[in-house]
């Protein structure tokens, strides 16, 4: 009688062919063995492979929530231009920009 399991042919024989060229004779010898022998050498095996560990989920973020740290700010650098401007820099920068609007 066989047993159900729950990955496909294709995932089983692609991990048995993964035991034969890793040289794996613990694996090969749980896969050709039967009934409560197969358990014994399957918790021979879980023994020796060790433990993965757990991934951590991850926060999920919005794209609109991530601010753009590498690029930068654009009125910052122009207010510190003005800043330093004085009363006929100035007056010609405002001139310039209401060219520009219109």
């Amino acid at each position: 009688m066989e047993t159900k399991t729950k990955s496909s042919k294709r995932k089983r024989w692609g991990n048995l062919l993964k035991a034969l060229n890793g040289n794996d004779v613990a694996r090969l010898e749980a896969y050709a063995s039967t009934g409560d022998e197969a358990r014994l050498a399957w918790a021979k095996v879980a023994k020796a492979t060790p433990a993965k560990p757990k991934k951590t989920a991850k926060p999920k973020t919005t794209a609109k929530a991530k601010p753009k740290a590498s690029q930068p700010n654009v009125l910052s650098e122009l207010a510190k231009q003005v800043e330093g401007m004085d009363d006929a820099q100035f007056a010609q920068f405002l001139n310039a920009f209401v060219q520009l609007r219109k």
